[in-house]
């Protein structure tokens, strides 16, 4: 038999040498989500639901305008959505990781003064995430529950919100920005 009618009549074998040991191989997992796509998910959501929600403000910063979530590891975004997730209202965490450091809160009551003495107090859902100390990225859901006058030795409040009510239409509001921005993360 000559090489062309071994090669005419091939039959094609195939066989498997090693072995494949289902106990100590890692098969990836089908579902397994992609946390960076996750965040910029969130992050797109907030723009699109920023001015939509009355009096309840949506504040946005990443200093990657092309990109968003930037350098950060997949591995430190997972974590900050994980701990985002789990954390209970009126609480907050702090997520160390390397050069980076994320603070996630939900439902918080927040208070704020400014330079012309004015100060006050929000409510707001965060995802903040610090590099080198530097705030690099955020999404801030928030509303004012009430704001006082300037410092004086009893500060009046001179606006006081409806919000302070959880049935409240404000909070109501509220409540529906956050499930909008961050879904079932929130």
């Amino acid at each position: 038999m000559s090489w062309r009618d071994i090669l005419k009549d091939a039959k094609t074998t195939s066989r498997t040498s090693g072995s494949f040991d289902f106990e100590e191989e890692e098969i990836p997992e089908q579902d397994e989500k992609d946390c960076k796509k996750e965040l910029k998910k969130i992050f797109e959501r907030a723009k699109n639901a920023k001015g939509k929600y009355g009096d309840v403000e949506i504040f946005i910063r990443s200093y990657d305008i092309f990109d968003p979530i930037g350098s950060m590891p997949e591995e430190f975004i997972c974590k900050v959505l994980e701990s985002f997730k789990n954390v209970t209202k009126d609480n907050y965490v702090t997520i160390p990781y390397n050069n980076f450091e994320a603070d996630v809160f939900k439902d918080t009551g927040s208070y704020w003064a400014d330079s012309g003495g004015e100060h006050g107090e929000t409510m707001e859902t965060t995802i903040s995430i610090d590099k080198d100390d530097k705030e690099i990225f955020h999404i801030i859901v928030q509303y004012e529950m009430r704001r006082f006058e300037k410092d004086g030795p009893t500060p009046y409040p001179i606006k006081l919100y409806e919000a302070l009510d959880k049935d409240s239409e404000k909070h109501k509001e509220y409540v529906a920005a956050c499930k909008e921005v961050f879904g079932e993360y929130y």
